[in-house]
């Protein structure tokens, strides 16, 4: 079975689209791709409220999600995306797929 990771969180006010993107894509770059059982990850916003966004992340297997998240918790890219995050606005959410 595979899982499903939903993050959601509010982007702190003052983020520019560009450091945003920026941020995002060192993480989807750097931190999550060479994890085992990685398949996907893609990044999401609210069109009526820019500032609400979502993170989606495909995995193989449950014991291949909880391998990865200390390791992808310490990647210095996954601070900085944090860091454009409101405190204490994360939710996260995992999910395993019924077929």
């Amino acid at each position: 079975m595979g899982v499903v990771d939903l993050l959601t969180f509010r982007l702190i006010p003052g983020a520019s689209d560009e450091e945003f993107l920026a941020a995002d894509a060192a993480v989807q770059a750097e931190a999550y791709p060479n994890q085992p059982g990685f398949l996907r990850r893609t990044t999401a916003r609210k069109p009526e409220d820019p500032a609400e966004c979502a993170v989606v992340v495909l995995w193989h297997s449950l014991e291949d999600a909880e391998a990865a998240d200390a390791t992808v918790a310490a990647h210095p890219s996954v601070a900085r995306f944090a860091e454009l995050a409101e405190p204490g606005s994360f939710e996260r959410r995992r999910f395993v797929t019924l077929s």
